[in-house]
């Protein structure tokens, strides 16, 4: 018996049970998947060999009585052979024995997930949700299986398994993101990189990509000289062209590569906004003087009313005082001058130059002296930084001019100062209070280009 069963002499009456039920299944399987007529009979040979010794054996009066379902189980089964009548056999049903078992092995894209990603997954079998085991496995009922997995950036996978008896056996299954497709649109007009999921993307030649969006839904964006720029990528069915316009960074963004004097140009607004740097400014219609109070495209006889050198401003330690060199005057804050004032810093100063002939202002200027700390970190006491300069004949002020007194000009060519040299004069330009942080600093950058970079005539 023991021979038979394939197992030591002397194993307890429990290994001999399992045993002998083990054995007497597969010799059932293997009659059920066969179709050869000659293996049939030499399977059912062996059945019946089988069967007899156990009988024999727990006939003994060492062995307890066993279950009369083990021995006697007498449920006619039909076998199928290929192409003959089916053949009436005293043998229990297969697909009576057990559930049938399915270990899946899942992959998305072609790349084995994690249990805590297969964890997230929707799956049915007959409409049915189930859980995979904690030993990886699926019970399927015997008989006709359909199998479903579902997440909502997956394609949909289907199959349809047969289960016969109490089969155990690996299905291989790889699930498909959901793709977007999307062409990119980059300003400026430079060479950059695409990433996703820390892997570089290649491009193509029209810049049109087709991403997975399992689980990560975004790519990010990496140029020379700028700001990474992450863009979140939504589940489209249709293409569609994605425009992004780059930050630099601020130590190679224009407002800081450029030498004085220079004007900045918004690009959204088309504001222009003229830098100059010194510790003295001077102010008149001569072809010399750092800042033009007369119409540069056209004459106009009131230019006569205002000197080649009108006025100046100087910065002495941690003031600023304008002094009037004309023969016309000067009026400062509705006074006239007549040698030099304090301009306050904070304060809004009005400067204008009147007609004697109609006393209607030829040119009236605002300015404010801007002062603070050089560094945040800094242990020198307030002092003026820059003067924004705004044209005020109208109604409207418009900004014309930033006045950057030399110590913080020179703050932007020490690369840790740059962000704060931005932080302190972006939001006077852009008239934007809110561009006040180092994050802000990058969305507001991405409209400031610079236009006649230090020609000689600026003013």
């Amino acid at each position: 018996m023991f021979s038979l069963l394939e197992i030591e002499t002397g194993a307890s009456e429990v290994e001999l049970e399992n045993a002998y039920k083990g054995k007497r299944q597969r010799y059932l399987m293997e009659i059920k998947s066969t179709s050869a007529k000659p293996r049939i009979r030499l399977l059912e040979d062996k059945l019946a060999k089988l069967e007899s010794a156990y009988k024999e054996y727990a006939k003994q009066p060492s062995m307890p009585k066993l279950k009369e379902e083990i021995i006697n189980q007498n449920t006619e089964t039909k076998i199928e052979s290929g192409g003959g009548k089916g053949a009436k056999s005293a043998l229990p049903s297969p697909d009576s024995l057990s559930l049938a078992l399915i270990y899946p092995l899942i992959a998305i894209d072609g790349k084995l997930i994690k249990t805590e990603i297969r964890n997230t997954l929707n799956i049915s079998v007959n409409e049915r949700p189930v859980s995979i085991k904690d030993d990886g496995s699926i019970e399927l009922e015997n008989g006709i299986n359909q199998i479903r997995i579902e997440h909502p950036d997956l394609l949909c996978w289907e199959k349809t398994i047969h289960a016969r008896g109490a089969m155990s056996v690996p299905v291989a299954i790889d699930l498909s993101s959901v793709k977007c497709k999307f062409a990119l649109n980059v300003t400026p007009r430079i060479n950059f990189k695409v990433f996703k999921d820390g892997w570089e993307l290649p491009r193509s030649v029209k810049d049109e990509y087709e991403i997975p969006l399992f689980r990560n839904k975004s790519i990010i964006i990496k140029a020379d000289g700028y700001e990474d720029q992450r863009v979140s990528l939504d589940n489209l069915s249709k293409e569609r062209k994605i425009n992004l316009n780059l930050c630099p960074k601020p130590e190679y963004c224009d407002l800081v590569t450029a030498q004085t004097p220079f004007t900045a140009k918004n690009k959204e607004t088309n504001t222009e906004v003229k830098m100059i740097s010194s510790d003295h400014f001077t102010f008149g219609r001569g072809e010399n003087s750092k800042v033009l109070l007369r119409n540069e495209n056209e004459c106009d006889h009131n230019d006569l009313f205002v000197s080649r050198e009108h006025f100046s401003i100087r910065k002495e330690e941690n003031k600023v005082f304008l002094t009037d060199h004309s023969s016309n005057g000067t009026f400062l804050n509705g006074k006239l001058i007549s040698k030099s004032e304090e301009l306050t810093a904070g304060l809004l100063h009005e400067i204008e130059i009147y007609n004697p002939n109609n006393q209607k202002p030829v040119v009236r200027k605002t300015m404010v002296v801007h002062a603070d700390s050089i560094t945040e970190d800094s242990e020198n006491q307030t002092q003026p930084l820059f003067i924004s300069v705004s044209e005020a004949k109208t109604t409207t002020k418009k900004l014309t001019h930033l006045l950057l007194f030399s110590e913080f000009y020179q703050l932007r060519n020490i690369s840790q100062n740059r962000a704060i040299w931005l932080q302190k004069i972006l939001p006077i330009i852009s008239e934007n209070k809110t561009v006040s942080s180092i994050s802000t600093i990058g969305d507001e950058l991405k409209f400031w280009e610079v236009i006649n970079n230090n020609p000689s005539n600026l003013n």
